[in-house]
């Protein structure tokens, strides 16, 4: 390959098959004592690379439940008690609170019938009546058919009780008349619950059924 080529010098390793051949073939030749230095490279640092900006994915406001929330526990705010009332005399006046009804003011109180009196719609609501001082007639029906009376409070200014005035107040199992009492009307306390009663000294005129049907009575003095 390299024959007639007289200014021809190959250089080789002395242990190559390049160098034997040229031995064999006369052609001219270098040996390498060593392999050719190769010049070092510096160390590259990798350029830095930005990071692609990603978009969050969308997400369905309809699939997204929101966390619930523990609302605050609250104290209720205090209420005050209803208050009903109105006039039931020239000069007397009723209230309603909290199942008691109060009769207030001076002198006597008017008459009504069985659905007339101003706390008809409220009868069953009433579970004590306070008659104040100063009042000096309980008016016909006046608590007729309060059928949750249990306590009567009467006043020493009172000298009348018109008829049917506790008729049928079936839970009164007892009722201190007061000294100065005079006249208890007609069927006053027919049909009520009393067990048993004194009459004051005072009382001159009682009406007729006043205590009948009274089937718990069993003891008048």
């Amino acid at each position: 390959t390299f024959q007639g080529t007289d200014k021809l010098t190959v250089h080789c390793w002395w242990d190559s098959y390049i160098r034997e051949y040229c031995v064999e073939n006369g052609i001219p030749y270098v040996t390498f004592d060593e392999a050719p230095p190769t010049e070092p490279t510096e160390p590259t640092e990798p350029e830095p690379t930005e990071p692609e900006p990603t978009e969050p994915e969308p997400t369905d406001p309809e699939l997204t439940e929101p966390e619930p929330t523990q609302p605050e526990p609250t104290e209720p705010e205090p209420t005050e008690p209803e208050m009903i009332g109105g006039v039931c005399g020239d000069a007397a006046n009723w209230e309603l609170v909290d199942g008691v009804l109060s009769i207030t003011g001076t002198g006597e109180m008017w008459d009504y019938t069985s659905q007339t009196v101003p706390w008809y719609d409220y009868a069953r609501q009433i579970d004590r009546v306070e008659v104040a001082e100063g009042i000096t007639r309980i008016g016909d029906y006046a608590f007729n058919g309060c059928l949750g009376v249990t306590e009567v409070s009467l006043p020493e200014s009172l000298t009348d009780i018109g008829r049917t005035a506790f008729q049928n107040c079936l839970a009164l199992r007892g009722i201190q008349l007061p000294e100065g009492l005079v006249r208890i009307g007609q069927s006053a306390f027919y049909g009520s619950g009393l067990e048993e009663i004194t009459l004051p000294d005072s009382v001159t005129e009682l009406g007729s059924y006043c205590f009948y049907s009274c089937t718990d009575l069993v003891s008048i003095t």
